[in-house]
């Protein structure tokens, strides 16, 4: 990598999965504790699988909003 500022940082992902068994205490302190690092990421993307209850959305939609990182929320579509 050719960084003229001398900038050598790795980019950081991060993957979360959520589906409608999740309990959604356990995911908000998931999804929470990815804003609290430090080590702030380039990117987090939200991989819904299947049909989520509608607290579930409410947190994605809660966390997008405070984010001070992009976002994406991708859904898997159910099979028929």
């Amino acid at each position: 990598m050719d960084d003229s500022s001398g900038d050598y940082r790795q980019r950081v992902s991060v993957v979360v999965n959520v589906w409608c068994k999740d309990d959604p205490k356990s995911f908000r302190r998931s999804l929470s504790s990815i804003r609290r690092q430090s080590y702030k990421p380039d990117e987090v993307i939200i991989v819904v699988d299947g049909p989520i209850n509608k607290s579930l959305q409410n947190i994605i939609k809660e966390f997008v909003n405070q984010a001070d990182f992009p976002v994406t929320k991708t859904d898997i579509p159910v099979a028929s």
